[in-house]
């Protein structure tokens, strides 16, 4: 075949594609799939939050924590000496240490599931 045969061919063959209608999507198909794109947009997004205040929430509970350590222990040769409370003791202060951190964990637990639940209600 020559080349002008060749671009009448590519002519007619363009022409003929350009007869062919377009498909049309279904109607709110397009709708659909951007609410569904932005609902898991909106789950990741809500997973990325929840893990940001939980890795927060962990280091808040081990800094109070090791705070806590700290003043028991300087407390531990002043005031809790004088006053002879008792906590020099291992066990007692295991206990209290593992009480509080406890305690921290639970208020971020609250803490988290009334984020989660406020979100859902904004939603």
């Amino acid at each position: 075949m020559s080349e002008p045969d060749l671009d009448r061919e590519l002519e007619a063959l363009g022409a003929a594609l350009r007869a062919i209608p377009t498909p049309m999507a279904p109607a709110g198909l397009a709708e659909r799939a951007r609410v569904r794109a932005m609902a898991e947009w909106r789950t990741q997004d809500d997973r990325r939050w929840d893990e940001l205040m939980l890795a927060v929430l962990a280091l808040f509970a081990w800094t109070v924590g090791f705070t806590a350590w700290a003043l028991f222990q300087w407390l531990r040769g002043g005031v809790v000496a004088v006053l002879d409370v008792g906590f020099l003791d291992l066990a007692k202060s295991v206990t209290v240490f593992t009480l509080v951190a406890w305690t921290t964990a639970g208020v971020a637990a609250v803490v988290l599931g009334l984020h989660r639940n406020l979100a859902r209600r904004n939603v």
